[in-house]
């Protein structure tokens, strides 16, 4: 499954207003909006893979007031932040880090193993109702989608780089 499927989907362009299954999101800043927005409303669980921290700026203010309200949702609530490379959370993050401490284990944070760190597919999944997907690593956009087959897909995908991953060396909240 580490092998992409190139679909319809991947070249079609929507109107971001539109209350459609699916929706492109042009750059960084409409993703990231996206990704908060629907964690806003998400009371299950929340699966997010990329390379590092940078893309989605997992330890930004806004992700992390937006994770913390959602943990704090419900006892069972959860959180598993797959990264090829959590290195960023280490020694220059100060929000997340604290979030983990305060949180674990119902926030996770792992790392792929080295054999699979060329894959270059992010995908987060919220409450099993909806993936936000980057096609690679190296674009500057990103697709909001709640079509069940994607959503299925995306945690297929998933559930396969949970079962090649370990978890991260502990980051520590410094600075705070």
């Amino acid at each position: 499954m580490l092998a992409r499927n190139r679909g319809p989907r991947d070249t079609i362009i929507m109107d971001p207003d539109a209350t459609s299954a699916y929706q492109r999101l042009e750059d960084r800043a409409s993703a990231r909006a996206a990704l908060i927005a629907e964690l806003g409303n998400a009371h299950q669980e929340l699966r997010l893979f990329e390379r590092d921290a940078g893309f989605w700026d997992l330890d930004s203010a806004e992700f992390c007031a937006a994770l913390d309200a959602f943990l704090r949702r419900s006892q069972f609530t959860r959180a598993i932040l797959i990264l090829h490379d959590s290195s960023a959370l280490e020694g220059r993050a100060v929000r997340l880090p604290a979030i983990i401490e305060r949180f674990a284990p119902r926030l996770q944070v792992r790392e792929t193993e080295p054999e699979i760190r060329s894959y270059a597919l992010g995908v987060v999944i919220i409450d099993q109702s909806v993936v936000l997907r980057r096609p690679h690593f190296d674009r500057g956009f990103a697709a909001l989608d709640r079509d069940p087959s994607a959503i299925a897909a995306a945690a297929k995908l998933f559930d396969e780089l949970l079962e090649r991953s370990t978890p991260a060396p502990p980051a520590r909240a410094t600075g705070l």
